[in-house]
């Protein structure tokens, strides 16, 4: 066995982005993380969405004393290089006393590594209010590092490998090509899409339909200015999912006895950081505006 091979990588996945990954930010390797690498021949490579983590096969002996002395353990922290990250998220990645830390244990119930190419690295489907730790926990497992950049990260990823997942991942017959993925999935922002019209011949028989049918259009009120335009408000009776390239067809239509006739082609489509909160149905919910001249 020669040269580096890949060990396994830390992806973060968000639904907002077409391409299925976190867009704008850093997995960076701790400190003890980083001197642990430069001892035993561990490299890292930023990946689309995460980081690689390669190891030299000639050094796997040195990684196997780590096991059996003090735990072979990589942490990372993740950071991100845009302010509105948490604004198209289900979640708010940040609180005021608790961070997201997500963790691999073998020693603690969690799926032992043994050929799957990707483990989840939290229970749901989306990471959710159960995978946040208070800060003073995660401060005392980092020590003073955390001090240092607890203002820039959002999430800590701690993973943990035993004698026997280590086997696996650098047997000589895993596929060079192939590589265990360990990785977290945000969910997006859904909000209530909120139409508001703004013209000066606006009509009673105005309509906002969803081409492909799987959304209606609740009209909401009009109101007359004084610069005697008027504001025409639809709203979606159902929350729509934010999306960084939303596929949303909606059509604003002047519906009539003997037909209808198309006004706007394709209505524009909400943005993640326009718009304001709500209660609907007891439950403090977020309208998108989106505002229309015509």
């Amino acid at each position: 066995m020669t040269g580096f091979r890949v060990l396994f990588s830390v992806v973060i996945h968000h639904d907002f982005f077409q391409s299925g990954f976190c867009n704008d930010i850093n997995v960076e390797p701790s400190r003890a993380t980083l001197a642990q690498a430069k001892n035993s021949g561990i490299i890292f490579k930023p990946c689309l969405g995460g980081l690689l983590v390669l190891c030299d096969s000639e050094k796997i002996p040195i990684l196997l004393l780590y096991i059996e002395d003090e735990g072979l353990i990589f942490d990372f922290y993740i950071t991100s290089s845009t302010p509105y990250l948490s604004t198209y998220s289900s979640i708010p990645l940040l609180k005021d006393k608790g961070l997201l830390w997500l963790k691999h244990d073998p020693n603690q119930g969690d799926n032992v590594v043994n050929g799957i190419d990707k483990y989840q690295l939290h229970s749901s489907d989306w990471i959710s209010d159960a995978d946040y730790y208070s800060k003073d926990k995660i401060t005392a497992y980092f020590e003073l590092e955390a001090l240092g950049f607890s203002s820039q990260a959002f999430m800590f990823i701690s993973i943990k490998l035993n004698e026997q997942e280590l086997n696996s991942l650098t047997a000589d017959d895993v596929d060079s090509s192939g590589f265990v993925v360990f990785f977290a999935a945000i969910n997006n922002k859904s909000s209530f899409w909120e139409y508001r019209l703004h013209g000066n011949n606006i009509k009673n028989s105005l309509e906002i339909s969803d081409r492909d049918k799987g959304i209606e259009f609740n009209f909401i009120s009009n109101e007359l200015l004084s610069d005697g335009r008027n504001i025409t408000v639809f709203r979606s009776n159902a929350e729509i999912k934010l999306k960084e390239f939303s596929e949303c067809y909606f059509q604003l239509i002047d519906k009539r006895t003997n037909g209808h006739r198309v006004l706007i082609k394709r209505l524009p489509v909400a943005h993640f950081n326009h718009g304001y909160q709500e209660v609907v149905d007891t439950k403090l919910t977020q309208v998108s505006e989106i505002f229309v001249n015509f």
